[in-house]
């Protein structure tokens, strides 16, 4: 009898295992306050564990240098610090959440924020059952401070402020009929390098 319950507890401590091996953990990186339309709403970015590779991590807000790309002469693939963000308003995903996705560059040398190529924001509302989103077609986006943590991590804040419009294609285009006002503000703790070449 001792021998079977020792056995039912290991097998349930190997089971226990398996089952936390195979669920993502999820860590928060990052704190979003957004006034959006009639709401104030708080998201955040995030990391998380892959099942069967407790060594890998998994960011939502990331940076990129991409290796030159030459042609003619030209280099066509400036080695701008590439960021992207995306942004739920719970740690751990759930299905049909909003989410605003951020795009922007920063210059490898100053990590100032670059005026071309534009920064972009969309957001993408909760159960949204067509292609409509929302873009930031009049207003700003602005860095406040870049600080390097190491090698591989920056920790950034950036506002943004104006109207989101109603988007139905990639071609962005104000939509004055279909306007959100936005009022955000990123406090991104763990910017992460996701590949491509380091920071000089």
């Amino acid at each position: 009898m001792k021998n079977l319950t020792f056995g039912l507890i290991v097998a349930s401590s190997i089971a226990s295992a398996a089952m936390a091996q195979g669920v993502p953990a999820y860590q928060e990186t990052g704190v979003i306050t957004m006034t959006l339309g009639a709401q104030e709403v708080t998201h955040y970015t995030t990391w998380n564990t892959v099942p069967g590779d407790a060594t890998r991590q998994v960011h939502t807000a990331s940076w990129l240098i991409l290796k030159p790309m030459v042609m003619g002469g030209v280099n066509i693939s400036p080695d701008d610090v590439f960021v992207t963000v995306t942004t739920r308003d719970t740690v751990s995903p759930k299905f049909g959440q909003p989410e605003m996705r951020v795009e922007f560059s920063l210059d490898p040398v100053t990590l100032e924020l670059k005026a071309d190529p534009a920064a972009t924001l969309a957001y993408h509302p909760a159960d949204s059952d067509s292609d409509v989103y929302y873009a930031l077609t009049n207003g700003s986006f602005q860095v406040e401070s870049v600080t390097r943590l190491a090698d591989d991590t920056l920790a950034i804040i950036a506002t943004a402020k104006g109207e989101m419009s109603g988007q139905q294609s990639s071609d962005i285009s104000h939509n004055p009929n279909d306007i959100m006002p936005l009022n955000a503000r990123f406090e991104l703790k763990q910017v992460v390098k996701r590949g491509g070449i380091p920071l000089p």
